[in-house]
């Protein structure tokens, strides 16, 4: 039987601390009971809404006609090993960061410049999680859903889920919320890391004097540097990098480094040149300001912060002030990262 709660707070479910409440907030232990959650928000006549840690997500404010489900099926295993690869399963109540933990505890390479993102690993595709030259698309192999328009369990493998820069299928409005991701499976490979490229990264390995760096040195590593540059949302509340790194013509790249000879640019292919948006937000001098009681984040504007209590109304009114910002001086448009739900 359902334990069913009613009128529940939904900024404590958030690692941004913002928003109203939801009608209807349902926990449960495993995917079993999914059939039975959406019967019940069907009978209710409410949108069904599945949610991890929050960490990536910003409730309207008000009282949410929703039903919240909350999956905490918490596991790990070894699917399958096939010679130098190994193939491993997660439930989508599992935390994200003890994933990569275990999986570099057990030597197992792929995720490890994954390590300290927040979140839940069922959250980790609908976003195509990445940092540090790692994304999950690269090791995703397949996603366990239960599809709540027909209404039974399925497996998705990657190609269908359309994993790209920060979006998937999951985040696509004719797909939205259609699939609860129970758990997925990773292809890892027993051989040593690859060399990483991504300069902080570098640096550090320099400074440590690390010629050969082992996972655990590469969890590390990342780990150092994201305490540098990402506040700890259980003391200062965000929702971690709050707008996308814009990805534009090469020519358009080319253009704005000759008008900006500082401009961080990072090349995708011979066409398209990604932008570092923390990079634009500081040069129009916001950085380590406030908009109303919403923090852009001292040491990386990408980040917005939540210390003083703000609405989900006060956040949009500050995304909206730096999206125009860095549309009047740049004449490019950000697109914001977490979902708005509500």
């Amino acid at each position: 039987m359902l334990e069913v709660q009613e009128q529940v707070p939904l900024a404590p479910r958030t690692t941004i601390h913002a928003g109203g409440t939801a009608h209807y907030f349902i926990h449960i232990p495993n995917e079993t009971q999914l059939p039975e959650v959406c019967a019940f928000a069907r009978e209710k006549k409410v949108p069904l809404h599945p949610l991890g840690d929050g960490s990536n997500t910003l409730f309207a404010d008000g009282s949410l006609e929703l039903c919240i489900v909350k999956l905490a099926n918490p596991f790990i295993r070894v699917w399958s090993v096939e010679q130098n690869l190994v193939y491993v399963e997660s439930g989508a109540g599992t935390e994200w960061d003890a994933f990569v933990l275990w999986t570099i505890q057990r030597g197992y390479a792929g995720v490890e410049c994954l390590s300290g993102i927040p979140g839940t690993v069922g959250a980790a595709p609908i976003q195509n999680i990445g940092a540090y030259g790692q994304e999950l698309k690269q090791t995703l192999v397949q996603v366990r859903a239960y599809d709540t328009k027909l209404e039974t369990y399925v497996s998705l493998p990657v190609k269908q889920c359309e994993l790209d820069y920060r979006t998937s299928i999951f985040k696509d409005p004719a797909y939205k919320n259609r699939y609860i991701l129970t758990s997925i499976v990773c292809r890892l490979s027993l051989r040593a890391p690859t060399p990483l490229t991504y300069t902080d990264i570098q640096n550090y390995f320099q400074t440590q004097n690390i010629q050969q760096p082992s996972l655990a040195n590469i969890r590390d590593a990342v780990l150092t540097i994201r305490t540098q540059k990402l506040p700890d949302y259980h003391s200062i509340p965000n929702a971690g990098s709050f707008f996308k790194n814009p990805i534009i013509p090469k020519e358009r790249a080319d253009a704005l480094q000759k008008q900006y000879p500082n401009i961080k640019l990072f090349p995708i292919d011979n066409t398209q040149t990604k932008l570092a948006a923390g990079w634009l937000i500081d040069q129009c001098g916001l950085k380590g300001s406030y908009i109303g009681p919403v923090g852009i984040y001292e040491k990386n504007a990408l980040v917005l912060t939540n210390a003083n209590m703000a609405s989900c109304a006060d956040i949009i009114q500050a995304r909206d002030s730096i999206l125009k910002q860095v549309q009047e001086k740049f004449g490019i448009t950000l697109e914001m990262e977490p979902e708005i739900v509500g």
